[in-house]
C-alpha cells in the first residue's frame, strides 16, 4: 500500500494533499493510544522527571507545559486549563499537543523507519530520500479543544526549497467536521507564501485565502493525510463530546537545506515582497 500511483503524485502537485487509508492498522492505533496515555502518566505529575512550565496568557498555544528535562520533548495543556496533575484521567483530558515524542515509545520509533508505509509515501511525494525534521502529536479534547487557525506549516521552518517539505497528519481517534478535522482550500499551494502574523497565534488573516476550494477532510483512525508544507490549512475547534487526537511528522527532501532567518526572508515572502514567515514574527519581538 506505501507505494504511490502516479494519479496520487499528480494529486499531491495539483492539490496539495491525497489522503491513505490504513496506514496504521487497529493494533498500532491502540498502541498509540496507550503510549501516548503513558506519557502523560509519566510525565504529567512527577517533577523529578519534567519542570511545570507555566502558560502565555492570550494565546491559543500557549498553555501551561511540562518539560522533560534535558530534552526537547513536552506536554502541552489547553490555554485556559489549570492542568489536574494528581489526577490522570482527569490530565489527560487537557492535553493540547506532546512536541519531539518519537523516541519515548516503540511504537512510534517503528512507525518511523525507512521501510515504514508513512516514510515511503512521503519519499515518493518528495521524490527523494527524507528526513524527519518534526514530530508532533495533536489533540483537540472533548468540549474544550481550541482552533487551530488558518497557516501555512512552512511558515515555521526555514526549509529551502518551499516544496521540499510534507506533512503527515494521521487520525488516531476518527476525526470529523464536529471534532476539528483538517480543513483545506484544494490547491491554494499554488499562491506561494502568504503573509502571517501574531494575534491569537502564527496564523493567515482570512481575506488572504480563496475557501471557494475548500474541503474538510474526515479521517477514519489509521488513515493519513499527506500534505505540501506550503498549503493553507486550519482544525476548528472541538465542540464534540470525543476527544480527536492525532499524529502529525514532518519531512523534508535530504536535497533540501535550512536556511538562517534573514535568507528565508528573502524566499518566504509575500506578493508584497515582505517576509512571512513565523520565524521572522518571532524575531521581530511581535
Amino acid at each position: 500500500m506505501e507505494l504511490v500511483t502516479e494519479e496520487e503524485k499528480q494529486a499531491y502537485l495539483t492539490d496539495g494533499y491525497i489522503v491513505r487509508e490504513g496506514v496504521l492498522s487497529p493494533e498500532q492505533i491502540e498502541e498509540v493510544k496507550e503510549a501516548l496515555s503513558r506519557m502523560v502518566r509519566k510525565y504529567g505529575p512527577d517533577r523529578s522527571l519534567a519542570d511545570l512550565v507555566p502558560g502565555t496568557a492570550g494565546s491559543i498555544g500557549g498553555g501551561t507545559m511540562v518539560r522533560k528535562r534535558d530534552s526537547q520533548f513536552f506536554i502541552q495543556f489547553e490555554a485556559g486549563e489549570e492542568p489536574r496533575l494528581d489526577d490522570p484521567e482527569a490530565l489527560e483530558l487537557q492535553v493540547r499537543k506532546f512536541m519531539y515524542f518519537a523516541d519515548e515509545e516503540p511504537v512510534f520509533r517503528d512507525m518511523l523507519s525507512g521501510e515504514s508505509p508513512i516514510a515511503r509515501t512521503a519519499s515518493a511525494l518528495l521524490e527523494d530520500s527524507i528526513l524527519l525534521f518534526q514530530d508532533m502529536a495533536l489533540i483537540k479534547p472533548p468540549k474544550i479543544g481550541a482552533t487551530k487557525p488558518w497557516h501555512q506549516d512552512s511558515a515555521y521552518f526555514s526549509v529551502s526549497p518551499l516544496n521540499a517539505v510534507c506533512g503527515v497528519w494521521i487520525a488516531v481517534d476518527e476525526a470529523t467536521v464536529q471534532n476539528g478535522c483538517m480543513h483545506m482550500p484544494r490547491g491554494q499551494h499554488h499562491q506561494g507564501p502568504l503573509k502571517h502574523e501574531h494575534k491569537r497565534d502564527c496564523e493567515i488573516h482570512v481575506r488572504k485565502l480563496d475557501l471557494s476550494t475548500l474541503v474538510p477532510v474526515p479521517l477514519k483512525p489509521g488513515s493519513a493525510l499527506f500534505f505540501s508544507g506550503m498549503i493553507p490549512h486550519e482544525t476548528p475547534p472541538n465542540r464534540s463530546a470525543h476527544r480527536r487526537r492525532a499524529l502529525q511528522f514532518h519531512f523534508r527532501a535530504s536535497q533540501s537545506t535550512i536556511l538562517p532567518g534573514p535568507e528565508y526572508d528573502k524566499l518566504f515572502k509575500d506578493k508584497d515582497g515582505q517576509p512571512a514567515s513565523c520565524e521572522y514574527i518571532r524575531r521581530q519581538g511581535v
